[in-house]
């Protein structure tokens, strides 16, 4: 009887849901965050910023473009010396976002997207890199529609596969891969949609 009222109120829930988002809609959103830490000889500062737009190509698909502006500045003591890390970094790269339908205002997405970039790290004003970045990553997340113009949108996690390559002062690459589906990495935005 349990799973009865259950699977009745499940189809019922389906059958209230309507389209939020149709083909030739297009979204504006993107992300803004500053995060300053100090921790006796160690501080950290952290700016960045990532707006998006994007097109949907049907009624659950768009597709959009991402740039962005990473900053971070930090104050390192080693032998009782403090250094000044200062790395910039800017970045562009395509998406895609598939949606499905969870409810009368929500939607659960996932998003992979490629990104490149390029940008600098100089160490306490004298040593300078450049850097190249590739990175590859698919982003899970929830939108809920507010009206018909104005989403919340809640990511959570995240797979990335980042290669780094640095060269200047002396060379370094770098390969991470990274698969984070915890609540640690939760994120929160907001999109305007054109009708």
């Amino acid at each position: 009887m349990r799973k009865l009222v259950l699977l009745t109120i499940g189809l019922l829930f389906c059958g209230t849901i309507q389209a939020q988002i149709s083909k030739g809609d297009v979204q504006l959103g993107g992300s803004i965050s500053w995060n300053n830490v100090d921790n006796g000889p160690t501080k950290i500062s952290i700016f960045d910023v990532q707006p998006n737009v994007g097109k949907f190509v049907s009624d659950r698909t768009s597709l959009g473009l991402i740039v962005g502006y990473n900053a971070v500045t930090r104050d390192v003591m080693v032998n009782n010396n403090i250094f000044e890390l200062n790395d910039n970094r800017f970045e562009y790269g395509v998406y895609a976002r598939f949606h499905k339908p969870i409810g009368e205002k929500f939607y659960f997405y996932l998003q992979p997207s490629v990104v490149l970039g390029t940008g600098e790290d100089q160490f306490d004003t004298t040593n300078t890199l450049d850097i190249e970045l590739f990175a590859i990553r698919i982003i899970p997340g929830i939108t809920y529609f507010l009206n018909e113009k104005w989403a919340l949108e809640m990511r959570f996690g995240n797979i990335l596969y980042r290669k780094e390559k640095a060269s200047g002062a002396f060379n370094r690459d770098t390969d991470q891969f990274t698969l984070n589906m915890g609540l640690s990495n939760v994120g929160i935005g907001m999109s305007f949609y054109l009708k």
